[in-house]
């Protein structure tokens, strides 16, 4: 068997005979997030709050496996996706426009809460605070462990969306004579774009799901490797990295001086399939 394996490499050209223009790829990902600092405001069933709570912690919300539900055009954009249509500008360099729909939950922890809520409020949950009567007196937090739990819900479930544009390297790493018109690639992404959340929020037990909303920026670096099934089809399997910064998150809807201040480092793996066409040759 005769093997052709190349490292990355400012000289490595793409051969002519995969010169396909355009491609487009979908696929489903696993994301995990750094601990955040998460600044929130807005009105409770006994009044007012705005609290800080430090380094808390969360998840992502991957979708166990149904073919109701992965194999129907109806509902496959429910579980975490990632899409991708791209656009080649050189022999080796695509520019790309994505949506990484990743999903973000608050855990059930103790939190350190530093700020003021209303003591009814806090009535809702445990902490470690002696609470004055009525349950309007506002309670000043400084750092108090409190219970974010039960009756209370931040997650950004519809989702955490990175969408973003994107610039594309890639090098031939094998292509073997014994499987003729397949290759692996190794490829790397710069990405920046906006984040756009669908915020589920829950305070002291009053639920508000709010509306995909414009929340931020972000940027992001990933790595992947792109197996080649002919000219045409491919699978990759890809890790990322980065930051998003989300000063404008929306937590009680449109009319209500309400919202959220944090920035999400994040990492993420994925899969997907994918289809190249345009021009050949």
């Amino acid at each position: 068997m005769c093997v052709r394996a190349f490292f990355l490499s400012g000289s490595l050209l793409v051969g002519t005979a995969h010169a396909q223009d355009w491609y487009l790829s979908w696929g489903y990902n696993r994301s995990s997030y750094q601990p955040s600092d998460v600044h929130i405001w807005g009105q409770g069933p006994a009044g007012d709050f705005d609290v800080t709570f430090e380094g808390a912690e969360a998840t992502d919300m991957p979708e166990r496996f149904q073919a109701k539900v992965y194999l129907n055009p109806t509902r496959f954009t429910i579980p975490q996706f990632d899409v991708r249509v791209a656009r080649r500008l050189g022999d080796r360099t695509w520019l790309s426009i994505g949506w990484d729909h990743m999903k973000y939950k608050l855990s059930d922890q103790w939190l350190v809460a530093s700020g003021s809520v209303a003591a009814g409020d806090l009535a809702q949950t445990a902490s470690t605070l002696t609470l004055p009567d009525p349950a309007s007196t506002e309670v000043s937090l400084d750092e108090a462990l409190v219970w974010w739990g039960k009756g209370f819900n931040y997650e950004h479930s519809d989702g955490l969306n990175f969408v973003r544009l994107g610039l594309e390297q890639t090098a031939r790493l094998v292509e073997t004579a014994r499987f003729p018109g397949s290759w692996i690639d190794a490829f790397a992404t710069v990405s920046a774009g906006l984040a756009v959340c669908s915020t589920d929020f829950t305070w002291a037990g009053d639920r508000t799901k709010n509306q995909q909303h414009v929340s931020g920026y972000g940027a992001s670096a990933l790595l992947g490797l792109r197996f080649h099934a002919g000219p045409r089809l491919f699978l990759q399997v890809t890790a990322q990295s980065g930051g998003i910064r989300l000063p404008w998150v929306r937590l009680q809807g449109p009319d209500i001086e309400a919202g959220a201040d944090q920035t999400i480092g994040f990492s993420e793996r994925a899969f997907a399939l994918g289809y190249r066409f345009g021009r050949s040759g």
